[in-house]
């Protein structure tokens, strides 16, 4: 993600807005999922969330004010059934969000 943040910096200036999304899911039981399975969805959109947002925010310095928007879902107000491992990293998604949010506000930058 450190090359991807690079290359959009030295070809579009600044970084102004940062939206991101990562998601993968598997519909199943819980008692039937593997934890392979469990694990890859976890990896995929916790880490999503947590990687692509950190090289962004290390290019969001003062005084150029830039966003950065999280996008999660409905998952994480509200265990659905045969989605266990998708609810559980939404819940993640949004715990941590609203800390880097507390967190970027004190340093110049915001996130959504």
């Amino acid at each position: 993600m450190e090359g991807a943040a690079a290359r959009v910096e030295g070809t579009f200036g600044p970084i102004d807005i940062w939206v991101n999304k990562a998601m993968t899911s598997v519909f199943s039981p819980f008692r039937e999922m593997t934890a392979d399975e469990f694990r890859r969805v976890i990896d995929i959109a916790d880490l999503g969330h947590v990687h692509r947002p950190l090289a962004a925010h290390r290019r969001m310095l003062p005084p150029h004010p830039a966003t950065i928007v999280q996008v999660g879902s409905a998952h994480a107000g509200r265990g659905v059934p045969l989605q266990a491992a998708c609810c559980g990293a939404m819940h993640a998604i949004a715990g941590f969000t609203d800390s880097i949010r507390a967190n970027c506000s004190t340093q110049g930058a915001t996130s959504s």
